[in-house]
């Protein structure tokens, strides 16, 4: 018999998962169809959107706008769901590139100044101000990426800090120093995929190995992925464990693959019969692999800039949007797509716009999905709660890719994760994406709550 003391004892926590339980039910008690959002007819922006990354709580954009809805912000802003904010006073030119190093938001791209301080193409937003790193580059910076602790900065610059760098160099909080003895031309776009940084551009050499538009550094040397491609490679993604790479060539390996292909470790494969012209964004949304540029068809049906690959065929996705797609991004259970456009879907939505899947994460009766986290936050472990008839249920980390999936093989009803992903390995802290499956294939439950991991 349990004493008295400790029933009571468990009396808080438990009106505490009810009282949770009650106002979640609550927040998500209506149904959400696939539709663009019309927040950016009138929260839109005055110039190309050309970069976009969660920050913190809000999403950061970057471009060649001085206007974000009705805010003043010059090259950059973040949007917190319902509101656009300036970052200081922003650039004197484009911003191309965002990361986030040491907490901190980092921009790079054309400009030289942040109000009146010399920055040279990349600055670092502590949250009130600007400044420089070191001296900067020589050259317009346009990726950025975070590879063991150090900030990766690619584009058109011979020089970083004052030292020499052919087009790429890499940041440790101190100073600049370069990669090996870098590339030959300019670089898009820069990525991490299984312990390696890999590198997309325009280029046909790599510390001195042959590699065309593509290669990889593993910290200490260059090496190529095989032949690579006719053309740039100008957006890179992980999707099901294998790297894609998009951009404006027709072959890989010389095979023929239609501005996208998929790398599987040994060799360059199409991804189905790709599209009539170039890729510039890639990003994974749920089981899908999201693509977004300057096509105007994907395997031969009408994609208007926008396509999703369902890992057998290539979609339309929404109606796609009227101009050219520089970003995709997943922001608050949403897929957001950034580029020079107006409409989203045949309605208005200016150089910004939000997609969601249309499934709902309530559904209780007629299909109602009700479920909980306790605690969330969490530290070690966290209960979910959900209800009868889940299939699979996926964590996913902020930028959509999948770190955990449970399978059930019976009727549960809920499940505790340990905070580690498939390997064994503790996730960061950050915030996770719960989407949950049920028995039946075509009743998929894409959207749900989100959780948080305290450090």
């Amino acid at each position: 018999m349990k004493s008295h003391d400790s029933v009571s004892a468990q009396q808080p926590r438990r009106i505490l998962e009810i009282l949770f339980g009650l106002c979640f039910l609550l927040l998500t008690s209506t149904s959400v169809r696939a539709v663009w959002s019309t927040q950016f007819a009138t929260e839109g922006l005055n110039g190309r959107v050309r970069t976009l990354i969660p920050f913190g709580a809000t999403l950061a954009a970057g471009g060649d706008f001085t206007m974000a809805g009705v805010t003043p912000a010059n090259y950059v802003a973040t949007w917190d769901g319902s509101d656009w904010a300036a970052l200081g006073t922003g650039f004197d030119d484009d911003v191309h590139a965002l990361a986030v190093y040491d907490g901190r938001l980092i921009a790079a791209g054309k400009f030289d100044f942040a109000g009146a301080t010399p920055t040279s193409h990349i600055a670092s937003w502590d949250g009130t101000n600007w400044s420089a790193l070191g001296t900067g580059c020589d050259g317009e910076v346009v990726a950025l990426a975070v590879f063991e602790g150090k900030l990766y900065a690619g584009g058109f610059f011979l020089n970083a800090g004052g030292t020499a760098a052919n087009r790429i160099a890499a940041w440790d909080g101190t100073s600049w120093a370069p990669v090996g003895t870098g590339v030959d031309r300019p670089i898009n776009v820069l990525h991490v995929h299984d312990g390696e940084l890999i590198v997309g551009g325009e280029f046909q050499n790599a510390g001195g190995v042959i590699a065309t538009s593509i290669a990889a550094w593993n910290g200490v040397t260059w090496s190529d992925l095989d032949s690579g491609m006719n053309g740039g490679v100008t957006a890179l993604t992980t999707f099901n464990g294998d790297l894609i790479a998009g951009g404006f060539f027709t072959q890989a390996d010389l095979q023929t693959a239609n501005y996208i292909a998929v790398w599987n470790g040994i060799e360059w494969d199409p991804v189905g019969n790709g599209f009539d012209s170039g890729v510039r964004g890639l990003a994974v949304f749920g089981d899908d692999l999201v693509a977004g540029g300057v096509f105007a068809s994907a395997e031969g049906i009408a994609a208007s800039r926008l396509a999703r690959w369902d890992g057998a065929t290539w979609l339309e996705l929404g109606g796609g949007v009227d101009g050219f797609v520089h970003a995709i991004t997943l922001y608050d259970e949403g897929l957001f797509v950034g580029g020079n456009f107006q409409n989203a879907g045949g309605s208005p939505s200016i150089r910004l716009a939000r997609w969601d899947d249309g499934t709902s994460s309530t559904d209780t009766g007629s299909g109602v999905l009700q479920s909980f986290a306790f605690p969330n936050p969490f530290s070690d472990r966290v209960e979910l709660s959900f209800g009868a008839n889940i299939r699979t249920v996926g964590v996913y980390d902020a930028m959509g890719r999948l770190v955990r999936r449970q399978t059930f093989s019976g009727s549960n009803d809920r499940w505790v994760w340990n905070g580690r992903d498939e390997s064994g390995r503790e996730v960061p802290a950050g915030v996770y994406t719960l989407r949950f499956e049920r028995s039946s294939r075509t009743d998929a439950l894409r959207r749900a709550h989100r959780i948080t991991r305290l450090p």
